[in-house]
């Protein structure tokens, strides 16, 4: 017997090792579990018990999901047993519109309509799904039946909840992301988060400028880098440029009114429209951005998972030089 026992061990311990490393957060002793934790059917493996049963192999043999003994399993709380009760799923994914059950019986039309939502969830009116509130009026469906935009139900402001990051229209039938107010486009169907009134009092979102028409808000990245975003074009204003610090990761050309993204200096293709950022002189003497390669011509700076890739992408075709790539890219 004690040669039958010490025999079992072993094998235990050698599927321990092929399946996982030791016991997450144990064990603590050769058969215990630290607390919460429960121990696998057929290893050593210890997992949370709320692991169990919850159509993930955890155990790695799979005897963590065994039909047999998820029947006889008790669901943590905050979780439910499927209808086959083989199962324990997160109680905040019953009736909300997506099979997380085998069986599919978290998802029954019949179940849902006696299903009362959890905390921080809504019903819809046809009473078969449960949804965040903040879905409710943001121009999108999540309800089969269309409740949560329902038009009326959206005019009245009391019942119009818009997520911390959004913002309604005047037509109180929409939710719009805060930061796409007074950018030029229309996101409201009534065109409101454009109103100039409103945009003039505006302050934009971090990370934006406003143009000089006072009612339109831009990236701050886009200001002098060449293309008009601004309506009156005074993201452009050469004079406003000369004096303009380029922002973070930007590079400003030698005609000092122009700002670009800084890896694209010398890299064969002309940003600049005095092609300054591809200068022979200034590219010799220029270092390649981290992960950009020199060509041989030391002039071009290009990606450096080109090297090797069957098409030459440096002018002078150095990247795909033979003897480079047959001892450095076999």
């Amino acid at each position: 017997m004690l040669h039958c026992l010490s025999m079992m061990k072993v094998l235990s311990f050698i599927m321990m090792i092929a399946v996982s490393a030791p016991c997450e957060g144990g064990p603590l002793s050769e058969n215990t579990c630290e607390s919460g934790y429960v121990k696998c059917p057929y290893n050593d493996r210890c997992h949370y018990h709320g692991s169990f049963c919850d159509g993930f192999n955890d155990c790695g043999d799979n005897s963590d999901e065994e039909p047999e003994m998820c029947r006889n399993h008790t669901c943590t709380p905050g979780s439910v047993k499927c209808g086959d009760n083989t199962r324990c799923i997160p109680t905040v994914q019953m009736c909300n519109g997506y099979v997380n059950c085998e069986d599919r019986s978290d998802e029954d039309p019949e179940m849902c309509r006696n299903h009362t939502c959890t905390s921080g969830r809504v019903k819809c009116d046809d009473n078969t799904k449960c949804i965040k509130p903040s879905w409710r009026c943001d121009a999108v469906p999540d309800c089969a039946d269309n409740s949560d935009e329902d038009p009326e139900m959206c005019s009245n402001a009391g019942k119009l909840i818009c997520s911390s990051l959004r913002v309604n229209c005047a037509n109180n039938l929409e939710c719009i992301y805060a930061s796409n107010r007074c950018d030029g486009k229309p996101d409201c169907a009534d065109n409101s988060d454009e109103d100039p009134e409103m945009c003039r009092k505006q302050i934009c979102s971090s990370g934006k400028v406003k143009c000089a028409n006072n009612v339109q808000c831009i990236h701050a990245a886009f200001v002098c880098d060449g293309d008009t975003e601004c309506a009156d074009n005074s993201d452009e204003d050469p004079e406003m440029c000369r004096n303009h610090t380029c922002a973070f990761g930007r590079w400003k050309c030698a005609n000092n009114v122009q700002c670009i993204y800084a890896p694209y200096r010398c890299d064969g293709a002309p940003d600049c429209a005095d092609n300054s950022d591809e200068d022979p002189e200034m590219c010799r003497n220029h270092t390649c951005v981290l992960g950009r390669w020199k060509c041989a011509n030391n002039v071009q700076c290009i990606h450096a998972w080109y090297i090797c890739g069957g098409y030459p992408n440096c002018a002078d075709n150095s990247d795909e030089d033979p003897e480079m790539c047959s001892q450095e890219h076999k």
